[in-house]
């Protein structure tokens, strides 16, 4: 388990003889959850005969809420930074990063008015700004993607972290 090898333990998991049921599916709900598979997680915990174990609560838990909790859209993200630049970075947390965006493309875009308003199309003032503001556009809205599966990543890892937590103190 340390070098994550999950297809070799469960293999040896299958095998033994000496342990235990339940350890073995305690085992394989751990090794679903490091592997961030919540489902087969909840049918190997269906399987512990025992209601009473603390590590089959705790891992229900935990389950359940790797399961059930509430993610963040990267759809949603990116797209309220397309329609309002930055607030699909504050829909994700990133509400410094959010200002920051709207605050940058609103002044391009500003800067680029003003080059085309003084120097007509062929401001070269107006096309620099606002190729510049339009690359900072798209990679907001990319950025908003990237910062709501980032956000959902961290969540799961804490979930993981909990999980190797509660393995640790119940198998020590």
């Amino acid at each position: 388990m340390n070098d994550r090898q999950w297809a070799t333990a469960n293999s040896f998991w299958e095998i033994s003889e000496n342990m235990p049921a339940d350890d073995k599916q305690l085992f394989r709900t751990s090794a679903s959850i490091f592997n961030t598979n919540f489902e087969t997680a909840k049918t190997y915990l269906q399987l512990v005969s025992d209601s009473t174990n603390i590590l089959a609560i705790n891992y229900n838990q935990l389950v359940n809420e790797g399961l059930n909790g509430k993610r963040k859209s990267p759809f949603l993200a990116g797209a309220l930074s397309t329609i309002v630049p930055g607030l699909g970075r504050t829909y994700t947390g990133d509400w410094k990063d959010g200002i920051v965006s709207l605050i940058f493309t609103a002044g391009m875009a500003f800067q680029s008015y003003r080059g085309f308003n003084t120097g007509g199309i062929k401001s070269a003032k107006g096309w620099i700004y606002g190729g510049i503001g339009a690359g900072f556009y798209l990679g907001n809205i990319y950025g908003s993607v990237k910062s709501a599966k980032n956000k959902n990543k961290k969540k799961v890892n804490l979930l993981q972290h909990e999980a190797s937590t509660f393995f640790n103190a119940y198998y020590n």
